[in-house]
């Protein structure tokens, strides 16, 4: 329930002719990520009407990831 960008799913964001965001799943095998990818590319060219290109990482996510603001409301901190 709470936003890929505090959950530092997020990772980056390039802004030139199109907008490319790198992403990091919370696990290879998240049953969310083809929604989660369009949901992004929806909202980006809704808000800026530019060609989005949606990069998911080989990289692993780790909890360090995550805004300070949703650790503590975790209880991570």
């Amino acid at each position: 329930g709470e936003n890929i960008v505090d959950l530092g799913i997020v990772r980056d964001v390039e802004i030139n002719e199109k907008i490319v965001i790198k992403i990091v799943p919370t696990s290879p095998f998240c049953p969310l990520l083809d929604l989660i990818i369009e949901m992004i590319k929806i909202k980006v060219k809704e808000k800026t009407n530019k060609e989005v290109e949606v990069v998911v990482s080989e990289e692993e996510w780790k909890p360090e990831y995550m805004s300070k603001e949703l650790k503590r409301k975790l209880g991570l901190i």
